[in-house]
């Protein structure tokens, strides 16, 4: 468990922007401004609805009429709903504890990364960690997966403490 624990530190170590050495020193200025502004829901929520997640996580009728869940009882069919699906839930597809998206107080950022689940399920690795023990497919699927800059601005969202 604790190595999972660590990979989990090193991952957010690796994916957390970074300022290299080689930039001016007024790129590192506008850098370190960058860096200081905080990520929220409104400025990711574009990059689900960029890679579709919205598509097939809406809830939908069947010929019924009756309400037929979004996957995983992920409702993505707007931001709000988004965003009250993802952070501080529990994950029904990893063990008990592991939030889709966690924003516990007292984490930091490098933990609240760790411990939540979509950070895995959008890097395809949720099924590796031991103390994940996820299930599923990567999403967005392989063939339209995210590029790994909107992976990193989610990472930032959930490191700046996933705030809406």
């Amino acid at each position: 468990m604790k190595r999972s624990i660590l990979a989990g530190f090193l991952f957010a170590a690796l994916c957390l922007p970074t300022t290299p050495s080689s930039v001016s020193a007024k790129d590192t200025k506008k850098a370190k401004t960058a860096d200081t502004t905080e990520v929220n829901f409104r400025k990711v929520w574009p990059l689900f609805q960029k890679h579709k997640c919205n598509v097939c996580h809406t809830p939908s009728k069947s010929p019924k009429g009756t309400v037929i869940p979004p996957p995983a009882n992920l409702d993505m069919s707007s931001s709000a709903k988004a965003y009250k699906s993802l952070v501080g839930v529990q994950s029904m597809q990893a063990k008990k504890g592991i939030q889709r998206v966690n924003n516990t107080k007292g984490y930091s950022g490098a933990l609240r990364v760790a411990y939540s689940y979509l950070v895995y399920k959008l890097l395809g690795n949720h099924r590796q960690y031991g103390n994940i023990k996820g299930k599923g497919a990567q999403m967005p699927p392989v063939q339209h997966g995210m590029d790994h800059s909107d992976v990193r601005e989610i990472i930032q969202w959930i490191s700046d403490g996933a705030k809406y």
